[in-house]
């Protein structure tokens, strides 16, 4: 069986991978991790999400207040605003009858325990503060992601010797991560031979282009590797240890 180019450069890729526990560790951008091999376990710090917020934009309304019925509207809470800074004592301290406008992705105030869309409100869109709303009755829970649901903290997301790719960046960022521990890449150079080659931009009456230093070139990066020096020579052996010398140099 005829092994393809792609398949030996893949084998010749993984091997070299499978030697880079004997590599030094440093720590990188999450912009330059892909691609690169994980030197720890990557354990989440955080609960994803990290506290209760809201899956809609809409009213946030208390125990006293499932049933449904009207309610004077509160101050709203925007996405990425501390609730307690609103509420000082909670939702009850504002006024049990309240009903907080809340929006998507923002944080929970305490007393608050279901969310109603504002499409479900009467009238059917966000009102002034201090202005009373009809809410429908509604189950505890309604609309909450609560702290954790994704992922608890301690959750292992990549083992060592994974190879880091976007989703694994994204996640990372997500966890407030800014850097990874990786493994140095392994280091190589590509040497094209033959009497009849020359590069792609060399006159060639009776030669034929290389193709395959571009090739060798594109699969180690595919896979990770780091390519130092490229070079070439001829079928002349004193040739080929001169370059692969200057190379290794």
């Amino acid at each position: 069986m005829t092994m393809s180019s792609e398949s030996y450069a893949a084998s010749l890729a993984r091997l070299l991978v499978d030697t880079v526990g004997q590599l030094p560790v440093t720590t990188v951008p999450l912009t330059r991790a892909v691609g690169r091999q994980l030197a720890a376990d990557l354990v989440t710090q955080h609960p994803s999400p990290r506290f209760d917020n809201s899956q809609m934009d809409g009213y946030g309304i208390g125990y006293a207040n499932l049933a449904g019925g009207r309610f004077r509207v509160g101050p709203d809470v925007p996405a990425g605003t501390d609730p307690a800074e609103i509420y000082h004592y909670g939702v009850n301290g504002y006024g049990h009858d309240t009903a907080v406008p809340i929006m998507t992705g923002a944080k929970i105030p305490d007393d608050v325990v279901a969310i109603i869309p504002v499409e479900q409100a009467e009238p059917a869109s966000f009102v002034d503060v201090g202005d009373y709303v009809y809410l429908p009755s509604v189950n505890v829970g309604r609309f909450i992601r609560k702290t954790g649901s994704d992922m608890q903290a301690g959750t292992l997301l990549a083992s060592e010797g994974a190879v880091i790719d976007a989703a694994l960046v994204a996640t990372a960022a997500s966890q407030g991560i800014a850097e990874l521990p990786v493994r140095a890449r392994p280091r190589i150079g590509v040497i094209a031979g033959g009497d009849e080659v020359v590069s792609s931009n060399t006159p060639a009456a009776a030669k034929i282009f290389d193709a395959n230093t571009p090739l060798v070139r594109s699969l180690a990066q595919t896979h990770g590797l780091d390519i130092v020096a490229t070079g070439a020579t001829t079928d002349d052996l004193r040739d080929f240890r001169s370059v692969l010398d200057g190379i290794i140099r």
